[in-house]
């Protein structure tokens, strides 16, 4: 016998399957099980985030000074 037929025989219906409709149990416990594994992937993302940010902020900022130094040096180079 298939190891799901003997949980079944075992412990019965699953919750879903004695308080909802066949059709509602089955779409709540597909969408169960693909919602999970994405929140375990997005929520850590979502922490890096404002990291990641500051980071993109610092970097474009540094480039900009680093392009207004050379500008500096440019016009110090031609003399104006």
């Amino acid at each position: 016998m298939h190891v799901d037929a003997e949980i079944y025989l075992k412990d019965g219906p699953s919750f879903l399957h004695r308080h909802l409709p066949f059709w509602i149990a089955v779409w709540v416990g597909r969408f169960v099980k693909m919602v999970i594994p994405l929140l375990v992937i997005l929520i850590p993302l979502f922490a890096y985030i404002p990291l990641a940010k500051k980071f993109l902020i610092t970097l474009e900022v540094s480039s900009g000074i680093c392009r207004a130094q050379d500008n500096r040096e440019e016009r110090t180079k031609s003399g104006t």
